[in-house]
C-alpha cells in the first residue's frame, strides 16, 4: 500500500477552469502531465494565442488553503486551481514564471468567490512569500510504503 501525506479534501466530480494569457503562453505541450490534473486547449487559437483550461478530474485531492487561511467555500474556491496549477508547475508542463500569474489567478478566483478583499490581498501576499517552495519541482510529497499484511481466518 502506498499513502501520500497531507490531503484533506478529494473532488467528486470534474471541474474546469479557463487560464489567462499570462499563463496559457508558458505552457508545455509536449510536458508529461499529471494524474487527475490536465491542461486541455481551447479553441483554434496557436503559439502565445493558444487558450488552456486546466481540468481537475474527480478523485483528485488537494490539501485546503494554505498560509494560515481558513478552509472557508471562498478560499477552497481559489485553493484547488492553484494546488493543481502549482503540481503542474512541478511537473514542467507550465514555466515556473508563469508563477506570478498563477497566483494572481488565485486571488481573482478568491475575489469572484465573494471572498473580502483584505483577505485575498493577505492570500496573495502570503503565496508571492512563501509558495516557491510549493512550487519547486522537488517539492513532491514523499511517497509512504506500508508492507501489505494478510491475516489468517480461524475455522
Amino acid at each position: 500500500m502506498k499513502l501520500k501525506a497531507g490531503y484533506r479534501y478529494q473532488l467528486q466530480d470534474e471541474n474546469a477552469w479557463t487560464l489567462p494569457f499570462a499563463i496559457s503562453r508558458h505552457i508545455d505541450p509536449a510536458a508529461r502531465q499529471p494524474p487527475h490534473n490536465r491542461l486541455e486547449r481551447v479553441g483554434r487559437g496557436q503559439g502565445p494565442a493558444q487558450r488552456w483550461r486546466i481540468v481537475l478530474e474527480s478523485d483528485w485531492a488537494l490539501d485546503g488553503a494554505s498560509g494560515g487561511m481558513r478552509d472557508t467555500d471562498a478560499a477552497l474556491a481559489g485553493a484547488g486551481v492553484h494546488d493543481g496549477l502549482y503540481q503542474q508547475l512541478r511537473w514542467g508542463v507550465i514555466h515556473i514564471d508563469a508563477r506570478d500569474a498563477c497566483d494572481d489567478f488565485c486571488r481573482d478566483l478568491w475575489l469572484a468567490a465573494g471572498m473580502w478583499r483584505i483577505r485575498a490581498w493577505y492570500g496573495r501576499r502570503a503565496l508571492k512569500r512563501f509558495g516557491a517552495a510549493a512550487a519547486d519541482p522537488d517539492a513532491q510529497k514523499p511517497v509512504r510504503t506500508i508492507a501489505n499484511v494478510e491475516v489468517e481466518t480461524l475455522p
